[in-house]
């Protein structure tokens, strides 16, 4: 857990980024993934949007554009168990990826292959 006046994500600096995708939940999709135990969330709905606006915020002050990615919980918890992932933070970080790039590909993200190169932010 990072300290909250530390600025968010200093582990991406090495790194040349333009564009970031952020997975988006809406209060309603918050509750349907809070209401799987295998997902392991520990935060409200108002911790989670308060840490990714302040992400947000951290990216587009360097000048990074971000991209709020709306999630399907239900096609989430479909894709990571047909690939092997739980619905923990790191399963939930693969999809959004996975997501972004079946998204801008405009390919189905079911039937996509995937090569996991994510990198996790806590």
């Amino acid at each position: 857990m990072t300290n909250e006046n530390e600025p968010m994500l200093t582990t991406l600096q090495r790194y040349e980024i333009n564009v970031m995708g952020v997975s988006w939940y809406s209060p309603e999709t918050w509750l349907e993934l809070c209401s799987h135990p295998e997902a392991k969330i520990e935060k409200t709905y108002d911790d989670y949007l308060r840490t990714t606006e302040r992400i947000i915020a951290d990216m587009t002050a360097q000048g990074i554009r971000v991209v709020k990615q709306p999630i399907n919980v239900s096609l989430m918890i479909k894709w990571c168990h047909k690939h092997g992932y739980e619905i923990d933070s790191k399963g939930r970080t693969v999809f959004g990826n996975a997501l972004q790039c079946a998204n801008a590909d405009g390919i189905d993200i079911m039937s996509m292959p995937i090569k996991d190169n994510t990198r996790t932010i806590n």
